[in-house]
């Protein structure tokens, strides 16, 4: 559960993301606050691939997208 108003954030683009400002609970209602969810899969980056500009974490997940 996630509940709390927007925040919004612009990003270099001129775009704005929004993410609510309160955390509470994951799926099996564990506390998150301050602690994050993991991942469903887990893409190191590697020091080529940062010297590279490669994301592969992004590269990965529009991938999913994409199924």
């Amino acid at each position: 559960m996630i509940s709390g108003p927007a925040q919004p954030y612009l990003l270099a683009d001129n775009t704005i993301l929004s993410l609510p400002d309160k955390h509470h609970l994951g799926p099996n209602r564990e506390v998150v606050d301050r602690i994050g969810v993991p991942p469903d899969r887990h893409v190191p980056l590697t020091p080529a691939d940062a010297a590279a500009g490669h994301d592969p974490a992004l590269a990965k997940a529009l991938t999913l997208l994409h199924k």
